[in-house]
């Protein structure tokens, strides 16, 4: 190997390791959520839309629950937060109270119990 080419394998493994240790920083002082969603006869919900909002700040984010019910809210900072998981048919669930910590992801299994459907129907009479 020449004396360049292992300057540029030094210099190539040392922006990786730069690269890899901010991406580290930046998520060394954020926590997560994730867990599954289940309606009242433990079968999964896809599709169903988990808010997630910061009870101090304000501050919201939302996801969606994938095809098998698992859902993944990342970089969250730490603190507390209220969790609203919704979908057509289904009633609103809510949790407040809910610990995000540091570098932790915190499971939490959501439940959603069936909702009322409602229909509107607008009739035109002037025919």
């Amino acid at each position: 190997m020449t004396c360049a080419s292992t300057r540029s394998t030094l210099l190539l493994a040392l922006v990786v390791i730069l690269v890899a240790a901010q991406a580290s920083a930046q998520t060394a002082a954020t926590g997560a959520l994730s867990g599954l969603v289940t309606d009242p006869s433990g079968a999964v919900v896809s599709g169903a839309r988990i808010s997630v909002l910061n009870e101090a700040t304000g501050a919201a984010v939302t996801a969606l629950s994938s095809s098998n019910g698992r859902y993944l809210v990342p970089l969250l900072s730490p603190g507390s937060y209220r969790v609203d998981v919704s979908k057509q048919s289904f009633k609103v669930s809510t949790y407040p109270n809910i610990t995000v910590a540091v570098t932790e992801t915190r499971t939490l299994n959501l439940g959603l119990q069936v909702g009322t459907v409602t229909e509107s129907v607008q009739v035109d009479s002037s025919t």
